[in-house]
C-alpha cells in the first residue's frame, strides 16, 4: 500500500498552549503518537523564512528568503523585499530565476511521478512559496488569494465546497472551510501523495489579540478542529494504515510590551538611515524583531563604533556580523550565509517575565501591531521552540523522544517514507519515530549528540549566549540565554 502524508501547519502554535481542554485534538495527537518537545525552527523565526525551508529542507542561507522583509538591491534599490507580497516574490523570482533557490518539496515529489498539494489559509506570500513547484498535473494547490491555485482548482473548490468566507479574527470559519476543501474535496479526489494544510491560525489571532486572550484560545481551537476533520476523514476512509499525519508549527510567541521605532532612534543616534533609494553613505536598514542592517563594511571603523553604539542602547538585544568581528557570532551560525545577507543582524531586548496575560516570554518590537501582540522573528527559546508530532501507522505510538528535530527535517522524513533521495537537504531523516516494524529505525547519529553555547559580547543586555544544539550533521538553534 502507498503511503499518504498530510502536513498540518498550525502558523505559530506554541507547544505549551496545547493542552486537553482547549485543544483535544492536537492533545490527543501528542499522547498517542510520537512528541518532539525540543523541536526547533530556522533563524529569522518568521513565517515565510519557515515555510521555505520547511519545503525545501534548508536553511535560508540556502534557499534565500532571508527575512519576512530582507533588503536585495538586485531587486529593489529603494526598499526592501516584502516576502508577504506575491507581487515582490514574482519579481524576485524574475531576478533570480526561481522562486527558492533550492528544490522544493513538489519538485522532487514531480521528479518521482507522485503528487503534491497545498491548501493555504496564509497569506499571499507563504501560499505562494507552498506552491513553488507545483504544476499539474502532479500538483494541485488551493489558496483564497487570487492566482496562487492551479488552473482550474478555484473553480472546482467553489463549486464543490463554496466561496471562501470574509476575513474576520479569529479566522475560525476560514479554517474551517480550508479544512473542508482539504477532506471533501483535495484527499478524496486529487488523491496527493504528499498534502499540506497551512492554518494561518492562530498565528494571526495571536497577533491582534495576544497569545492568551480568548480569542486565541479560539483560534487555538479552529486549528484544533482542522486535525479533527483530518482524523475523522482518515478513520472514515478507511486510511488508518495509509496516511500519516505530521502536525507542526512554523515557530512560536512571545509577547510585545514596548513598541519603538529602530530607524527613527538609529537618526536619532546619528547614523543615516536611507529613506527610499540609499545614497553612498547611508546605512540600510530593515527593522523588525531581527532587524538588518547593510552599509557597514567589514571590519571598519564605522562597524565598530555602531557596534560600541549598539551595546549602549536598553532596547538592544544581541549582534551577528557577517564576518568575525571583535569576537562577534556570524550570520553562518545562524544559517544566514547568503549573497543578500547583512552587514549586521541585531535583535531586540527580551526576557523570561509573565506578560499581562499570564503568558511567558517578552520582547520590545518594530511593527504596526498593538502593545500585547504576540511576536516573533528573534531568538527567544519560545521563538524558536515550535510543535513538531507524528501520528500513523508508520510511526511509533506513544512516545516523546528528547533529541532535538525540527522544521529542515520534514523534507528529508517525507521522502524517506516514500523511498525517494533526499539529495541536499540540510535537515535529518527522524527514523527514530518510526514504527519498529521497519527496518533500520535510526540511523545512528542520534548518539551523536552535542551542545555547544557561545558566549555573546553584549552590553546593555548583560551577558548572553547563544545555544545550538547538534544531531549528527543537523544543527539546531536553541536561542538566547542570560548566563
Amino acid at each position: 500500500m502507498k503511503t499518504r502524508i498530510v502536513v498540518l501547519v498550525c502558523d505559530g502554535l506554541r507547544p505549551d498552549r496545547i493542552d486537553p481542554v482547549r485543544t483535544p485534538a492536537l492533545a490527543r495527537l501528542r499522547a498517542e503518537g510520537v512528541a518532539y518537545p525540543n523541536a526547533r525552527t530556522v533563524f529569522p523565526s518568521e513565517t515565510r523564512v519557515a515555510a521555505a525551508s520547511l519545503v525545501t529542507g534548508c536553511l535560508p542561507g540556502e534557499h534565500g528568503l532571508l527575512a519576512n522583509d530582507f533588503y536585495d538591491p538586485v531587486v529593489f534599490a529603494q526598499r526592501a523585499i516584502a516576502t508577504a507580497s506575491a507581487d515582490d516574490l514574482a519579481e524576485l523570482e524574475r531576478i533570480r530565476g526561481r522562486l527558492l533557490q533550492r528544490m522544493t518539496l513538489a519538485e522532487r515529489l514531480t521528479a518521482a511521478g507522485l503528487r503534491y498539494a497545498a491548501v493555504s489559509t496564509a497569506s499571499q506570500g507563504t501560499s505562494r512559496i507552498l506552491a513553488a513547484g507545483a504544476r499539474a498535473p502532479h500538483g494541485f494547490v488551493w489558496s483564497p488569494h487570487p492566482g496562487i491555485a492551479t488552473p482550474g482548482a478555484a473553480d472546482a473548490v467553489e463549486a464543490a465546497i463554496g466561496p471562501s468566507p470574509a476575513h474576520t479574527i479569529p479566522r475560525v470559519a476560514a479554517i474551517d472551510h480550508a479544512a473542508r476543501v482539504m477532506t471533501d474535496h483535495v484527499l478524496p479526489r486529487f488523491d496527493p501523495d504528499v498534502a499540506i494544510f497551512w492554518s494561518g491560525e492562530p498565528d494571526t489571532t495571536y497577533h491582534y489579540r495576544g497569545i492568551g486572550s480568548a480569542d486565541a484560545a479560539r483560534a487555538e481551537r479552529a486549528a484544533d478542529d482542522a486535525l479533527a476533520r483530518l482524523l475523522d476523514w482518515r478513520a472514515r476512509a478507511g486510511e488508518t494504515e495509509r496516511t500519516q499525519i505530521i502536525v507542526v508549527s512554523d515557530h512560536g510567541h512571545v509577547t510585545g510590551i514596548e513598541r519603538i521605532d529602530i530607524a527613527a532612534l538609529l537618526r536619532d543616534g546619528g547614523w543615516p538611515v536611507a529613506e527610499g533609494t540609499p545614497g553612498a553613505d547611508d546605512l540600510v536598514v530593515v527593522p523588525g524583531s531581527v532587524s538588518f542592517v547593510h552599509g557597514l563594511a567589514e571590519g571598519s571603523r564605522r562597524a565598530h563604533e555602531f557596534l560600541a553604539w549598539l551595546g549602549d542602547q536598553d532596547w538592544f538585544g544581541a549582534a551577528f556580523a557577517r564576518r568575525s568581528m571583535a569576537g562577534r557570532a556570524t550570520l553562518t551560525e545562524l544559517g544566514l550565509s547568503h549573497r543578500a545577507a547583512p552587514d549586521l543582524a541585531f535583535t531586540l531586548r527580551q526576557d523570561d517575565g509573565l506578560a499581562p496575560d499570564g503568558t511567558v516570554g517578552r520582547c520590545l518590537y518594530d511593527a504596526t501591531l498593538p502593545v500585547g501582540a504576540g511576536m516573533h522573528g528573534g531568538l527567544h527559546a519560545l521563538e524558536m521552540t515550535n510543535v513538531l508530532m507524528m501520528h500513523g501507522a508508520r510511526f511509533r505510538s506513544g512516545v516523546s523522544i528528547g533529541t532535538h528535530a525540527g522544521i529542515l527535517d520534514l523534507v528529508p522524513t517525507i521522502l524517506d517514507l516514500l523511498g525517494i533521495p533526499a539529495d541536499g537537504a540540510q535537515g535529518r531523516r527522524l527514523r527514530e519515530a518510526y514504527a519498529p516494524t521497519r527496518d533500520a529505525i535510526r540511523d545512528g547519529n542520534l548518539d551523536d549528540v552535542t551542545r555547544h553555547e557561545l558566549l555573546l559580547p553584549e552590553a546593555s543586555s548583560g551577558l548572553l549566549v547563544l545555544r545550538r544544539s547538534h544531531v549528527g550533521t543537523a544543527s539546531y538553534i536553541d536561542g538566547l540565554a542570560s548566563t
